[in-house]
């Protein structure tokens, strides 16, 4: 998003809105489709990667670390999306409404996470539903502004398959460094 984010800068600058709404709606696309696969795969591999990430012979840990990482991983699919629309919309000169978005999750999730942990005892769990309910509702807070006349930019959707195709053949290699990144914290956690 950082080089997209500047792009912006310089378009805006221009006042080449067009331009700007092709980097938006590029970068989101591109931050879409790679973490709908990340997730899916993830999900696919869930035993596996719990057994990375935990002890198999804990079964209660085990179950726990399930049980938290089935629900966050929806919680990406909107973490994810939600820094480029903070990203934009702050090259777009709302930094308030952002900071706003990043304050309300912020305290939504405390406040819910009390609620569903202390409150209706749900555990683990229920600190990743709040997790997954203060982010997507921080979102909501940007999406008026997004579709409103006020923003410089528009969603433009992709043209047809192969370009979106196209675009995740772009953002896909970007993607790799950091993924093998988390990949290698992962087994270096575990040879730990």
């Amino acid at each position: 998003n950082g080089l997209f984010t500047q792009f912006c800068r310089i378009e805006l600058g221009k006042q080449n809105y067009r331009r700007v709404s092709e980097f938006f709606s590029t970068a989101l696309f591109h931050t879409l489709s790679i973490v709908a696969l990340l997730v899916l795969g993830c999900y696919l591999l869930l035993p596996q990667l719990i057994g990375v990430l935990s002890d198999a012979e804990e079964v209660e840990l085990f179950n726990l670390t399930h049980d938290y990482t089935r629900i966050m991983l929806l919680t990406f699919l909107i973490q994810v999306p939600n820094s480029t629309l903070r990203a934009f919309v702050c090259v777009d000169g709302r930094p308030r409404l952002v900071t706003i978005s990043i304050v309300v999750s912020f305290v939504l999730n405390i406040l819910l996470a009390l609620l569903f942990v202390a409150v209706f005892q749900l555990g683990i769990e229920g600190a990743a539903w709040a997790t997954l309910t203060s982010d997507t509702l921080g979102m909501l807070i940007l999406l008026p502004y997004i579709f409103s006349r006020k923003c410089s930019f528009r969603i433009i959707p992709p043209t047809s398959i192969r370009t979106l195709g196209k675009s995740l053949g772009q953002g896909i290699p970007l993607q790799i460094p950091q993924t093998l990144n988390a990949a290698a914290l992962l087994i270096i956690n575990q040879l730990i």
